[in-house]
């Protein structure tokens, strides 16, 4: 029976429709012991445990809305109303994050908590495989962890025997070297941040009103189908927000002491750039497996993102991003050769 879309005027009923469908991103207290098992293990490398570290674990949705408030008083958009402004944490798999004007004219950026722990995944898993020095099995065993969680991000359904498999492998990464994953995840944030900067540009740009579409999530939640209503810009659209979301992301860089939670600095200037590889490693994957075969339909090839980007602000960037940015580009030139 499909579920029709009622009437959503603000941004508190978008998200709340949002929540209803999908469900608010809960921690459980296996996740909470597990954050505080790998604390000990880097306890004992020399890095002490931050006195908040349970209410940081247990509660995503509030450090991340902490992390959009600093960004979005950062900004400091004349064209945006940052009060109209809302941000949401959904478990949505297919929609990954977008940006919603409501008739009220309130606007939403929403976000998939599944691509976070994605990207997370990723980049401390590829920190790990280029900085570590892996024996030869270790780095078949990384790069099959990278594979399964490719294979999770595209949807594939895991046993709890599979899911806890998965967890306790990434414990084993993670737990290795603190400044490892410390790099991989303050990346992560970069491109969160990047990706917040993108959809924000929507919002200034105009790209998020009055091209209202709807859509059957491919993911059932609480026995329903449902048809939500979110905005499709156009492919000049995503080439203009990627411009305008790359020169927010380099200012709020040169303004780290007000965004100091993110962990922004010079180091990371290339992260756009890296996320958009990181998109075509998972379309590769994807068709590799035949996920599916045909491009997006809503949003341009990610290397032709990244070459437009690069022909934009290359000769801006610090040179300081250049080291991690070169040993990550190795290590995804060797993933995209297994793929192809």
């Amino acid at each position: 029976m499909l579920k029709i879309t009622p009437p959503l005027q603000t941004a508190e009923d978008f998200i709340a429709y949002l929540d209803d469908i999908y469900g608010r991103t809960i921690t459980s207290r296996k996740t909470v012991s597990d954050v505080d098992e790998t604390w000990n293990e880097w306890d004992a490398q020399g890095t002490s445990k931050p006195t908040n570290m349970e209410e940081v674990a247990s509660a995503p949705y509030e450090t991340f809305r902490s992390y959009f408030d600093d960004i979005m008083q950062a900004c400091e958009v004349s064209e945006v109303d940052s009060d109209t402004v809302f941000f949401a944490l959904i478990r949505i798999k297919n929609l990954n994050a977008f940006a919603n004007t409501m008739p009220n004219a309130d606007k939403v950026i929403v976000f998939d908590d599944n691509l976070i722990a994605f990207f997370t995944a990723f980049i401390i898993t590829a920190m790990q495989a280029v900085y570590s020095d892996p024996t030869e099995q270790e780095a078949e065993e990384l790069e099959g962890f990278l594979f399964s969680t490719l294979n999770t991000f595209h949807g594939k359904e895991q046993t709890q025997e599979e899911n806890e498999a998965y967890v306790n492998q990434f414990m084993k990464i993670i737990q290795k070297d603190y400044k490892l994953t410390e790099i991989g995840s303050y990346f992560s944030m970069a491109f969160t941040v990047f990706i917040i900067c993108h959809e924000l540009s929507h919002h200034i740009l105009g790209h998020a009103e009055d091209k209202r579409m709807y859509l059957v999530p491919k993911a059932k939640q609480k026995n329903k189908e449902s048809h939500i209503p979110f905005n499709t810009p156009a492919y000049k659209e995503e080439f203009e927000a990627d411009e305008y979301g790359y020169k927010l992301f380099l200012e709020l860089i040169d303004k780290v002491d007000q965004i100091e939670s993110a962990k922004l600095s010079q180091a990371f200037n290339r992260a756009p750039l890296l996320f958009f590889e990181i998109i075509e490693i998972v379309q590769l994957f994807g068709r590799n497996k035949d996920f599916y075969q045909q491009k997006s339909d809503t949003h341009p090839d990610p290397m032709e993102r990244k070459k437009y980007l690069l022909s934009l602000y290359d000769k801006q960037l610090d040179t300081n991003g250049e080291e991690l940015y070169k040993g990550f580009m190795g290590f995804a030139e060797h993933i995209k050769k297994q793929l192809t």
